[in-house]
């Protein structure tokens, strides 16, 4: 044990006591993958529009590169929070291989959505230029594409991912200090 002020805070945290069939964790996996999929095919028009430039009809360039924002932003989280309940529950069965190809699914689906709104802000910032507000949304999508492919990473071998991503979010802050908008 650690002594830590008055705490005690011991060296290894215990081993988690969630734990599901992998059946039901490959199920839970399978829904958004299928539904991101899904979206993905019937809204591919209007996603994918702007990796050629296309602006759909009836939208500016901002109100294009701010349509799901913020959505994106939750999408996310609720992404990464399925990953590591997943992979939290997983690890208690032993049985890895269904559980580790649907995460890297539906991070990879993750990368999509993220590189989709990179190629709207993209089309923003063409027409207009760089500001802070948007320089500040590209860092957090890199941010984010960085984590999401940390994890597809750390799916393949075992590293400190949070340690990691904290630290690629200090240097992504850090490159932010020295550009000038």
């Amino acid at each position: 044990r650690i002594p830590v002020g008055l705490i005690q805070v011991p060296h290894r945290w215990p081993k988690s006591r969630i734990a599901a069939p992998t059946r039901t964790i490959a199920a839970a996996l399978a829904v958004p993958c299928g539904l991101y999929a899904l979206f993905c095919a019937f809204q591919a028009r209007c996603l994918f529009g702007a990796f050629w430039g296309a602006l759909p009809q009836g939208f500016t360039y901002a109100e294009y590169a701010r349509q799901g924002f913020f959505e994106l932003l939750q999408v996310s989280f609720f992404n990464g929070c399925v990953l590591i309940l997943a992979w939290v529950a997983a690890r208690r069965t032993g049985r890895l291989g269904v559980v580790k190809a649907l995460c890297a699914a539906l991070c990879c689906l993750t990368l999509v959505l993220l590189a989709t709104a990179g190629a709207k802000l993209g089309l923003y910032v063409a027409a207009y230029g760089w500001t802070l507000q948007r320089v500040n949304a590209a860092a957090g999508l890199l941010w984010l594409a960085g984590v999401f492919c940390l994890c597809l990473w750390r799916l393949r071998r075992p590293f400190p991912l949070t340690a990691l991503c904290v630290w690629y979010g200090a240097a992504l802050y850090c490159g932010l200090l020295w550009v000038h908008v």
